[in-house]
């Protein structure tokens, strides 16, 4: 009978889960949309409806193959907090990392960010919990009976282990901000009126299970983005580029103090991950796949045409220069993308996509210097890389680097699986990042 760890990403618009042989053998990944979004918008989900899409899917995962599952990794979309009350039970909306409130102004004609900076001197940005938090606070909007709060994976962890209040690890509360390395736990947030401190969880100090599901250990939800660099990164000292909706650049990191454009993240084991992020990444590339489809009149995406257009384009060298950050950035929400070097030339479908591809990576890979040192190997990841073809080979050219596509797919489930399997003392960490597969390459490292 054959051994499996597995893992499960609560996503912003999917859940997946990784099932990964412990022998070794390939990982299957199975995802569905949870449809939890409401009123359409992914600014509040239905935590009943991500809860059950995690649990319809984890049977789906049970039946897939003759086994058991010996581990259970958990990690979800960051940022966004929900609350609980004394049972665990949620009672409101999960507030997305896309939750936009802390710009709305308050009684003192003020955003919850600003008075946020006033107040504690702290920069925090919309969609981080505590800004939510806080803008709720001052809204009278936290409910009465609220217990805790809790993230998107925090809440799934607490209901698969039995626990009627989240206990965090250091990624997930590091990413509701005013969290105290140090001390591992949250503070600075006293300075801030109407923010109970009984409502703030507890922080885990170490790697290991959370409780169990049926006799099966259950890990703490750990952050996306480590979970994701837990499982694409076979070199532990290399950089992982991950291209989906948004973007990030990620790297191992001994320095304490990081320039203006990383942020210091915890990572597991008490080490620290270097990130920079950016708002468009995918999401500039369908902003362009969304108006030639207008300009079309197509009712069905068109991502196939728009590739080949970019694909013909990087072949011929014909590039339009393409600032992609139309969202703006973390630190300046306010700033928007361009085109420019227009001529007759170049005023081409083609080189308009192959712009797009390169501007949405060139953002990040500008931030490389900030990083300090030199790389010699680079992983690239996310739903924008594997749809697009060309795009790996546009990172190749903006890094100057083998871009290593991991041959699983859902990279944030797969690195919560082998969390999951650390934690329950079933692997070191040496035996998990063996587990990792690149494409092109033979079934051992």
């Amino acid at each position: 009978m054959t051994d499996y760890y597995l893992g499960i990403d609560l996503g912003t618009t999917s859940v997946s889960v990784s099932l990964l042989p412990a022998d070794g053998s390939p990982a299957e990944a199975l995802s569905v949309p949870h449809g939890a979004a409401i009123g359409g918008s992914a600014e509040t989900e239905d935590p009943e409806k991500l809860l059950a899409a995690a649990r319809s899917l984890f049977l789906a995962a049970e039946k897939k193959r003759p086994g058991r599952i010996v581990s259970i990794g958990v990690t979800g979309q960051m940022h966004g907090i929900l609350y609980l009350d004394r049972n665990g039970k949620p009672l409101s909306p999960l507030y997305t990392w896309q939750n936009q409130v802390a710009r709305s102004p308050l009684p003192s004609g003020k955003s919850a960010l600003e008075e946020i900076r006033e107040r504690t001197g702290r920069v925090l940005f919309a969609g981080y919990g505590l800004a939510t938090h806080y803008a709720l606070s001052r809204a009278g909007l936290v409910p009465r009976e609220a217990a805790s709060f809790a993230t998107a994976g925090d809440f799934l962890a607490m209901t698969l282990a039995g626990k009627s209040r989240p206990l965090l690890h250091p990624t997930n509360a590091h990413s509701v901000g005013f969290f105290d390395r140090t001390e591992n736990r949250f503070a600075g947030y006293e300075a801030l009126p109407d923010c109970r401190a009984e409502l703030f969880p507890a922080v885990a100090a170490e790697e290991a299970p959370f409780g169990d599901f049926r006799g099966v250990p259950v890990s703490l939800a750990v952050g996306d983005n480590q979970a994701s660099f837990f499982g694409a990164m076979r070199e532990e000292d290399g950089l992982l580029l991950n291209l989906g909706t948004g973007g990030q650049l990620s790297a191992l990191t001994g320095r304490r103090e990081l320039p203006e454009g990383l942020e210091a993240r915890p990572y597991f084991a008490g080490r620290t991950l270097a990130a920079c992020s950016s708002l468009a990444g995918g999401r500039a590339y369908a902003m362009l796949e969304r108006f030639v489809r207008s300009l079309l009149g197509a009712e069905e995406p068109v991502y196939p045409l728009l590739n080949a257009l970019a694909e013909k384009g990087v072949r011929e060298k014909k590039i339009l220069p393409v600032d992609a950050r139309f969202a703006g950035t973390r630190l300046d929400p306010g700033r928007r993308g361009a085109i420019t070097g227009i001529g007759e030339e170049n005023f081409t479908p083609e080189a308009l996509a192959a712009g797009f591809l390169y501007g949405m990576t060139r953002e990040l890979g500008e931030a490389l210097p900030l990083f300090g040192r030199s790389f010699s190997f680079l992983a690239a990841t996310g739903n924008a890389v594997r749809r697009n073809p060309v795009l790996l080979r546009v990172i190749e050219d903006v890094f100057g680097l083998p871009a290593h596509l991991p041959r699983h797919t859902e990279e944030a489930g797969f690195g919560a699986a082998l969390y999951g399997a650390v934690a329950a003392g079933l692997l070191n960490e040496k035996g998990a990042r063996d587990l990792i597969r690149y494409e092109n390459e033979g079934d051992m490292p």
